[in-house]
């Protein structure tokens, strides 16, 4: 375990050097990807906006519905199965079979 001290002066000392070509690249990419994700994310919300416009209302919200249940779905029931799964029974989910049946069930949208 490092001291509290140890880190605070690891921390200052790579505060004041400079970074280099590499840690400036590795940024630049780390930014670069966030602002692509969030230009994505308002460009589909607008799309979104649109297309609920053209629906009316009740669509709309039926639309929205399905899509708060599915990802409810998802995160709340599917994932944490998987996991437990996984988890506690790696000797019959350990095998080649298995993981290109995931990956091919991953690739079509299923799990």
């Amino acid at each position: 375990m490092i001291s509290q001290e140890a880190y605070l002066k690891w921390k200052s000392e790579r505060a004041r050097r400079k970074l280099t070509p590499g840690e400036r690249f590795g940024r630049a990419k780390f930014i670069f990807a966030w602002i692509f994700a969030l230009a994505v994310f308002v460009v589909c919300m607008l799309v979104l906006m649109v297309y609920a416009m053209t629906f009316g209302e009740k669509k709309t919200q039926s639309f929205l519905l399905s899509i708060a249940l599915a990802l409810f779905t998802s995160f709340v029931i599917i994932e944490p199965i998987e996991i437990l799964l996984l988890v506690s029974l790696p000797f019959l989910l350990d095998n080649g079979w298995t993981a290109q049946l995931r990956s091919r069930a991953k690739d079509l949208g299923l799990i």
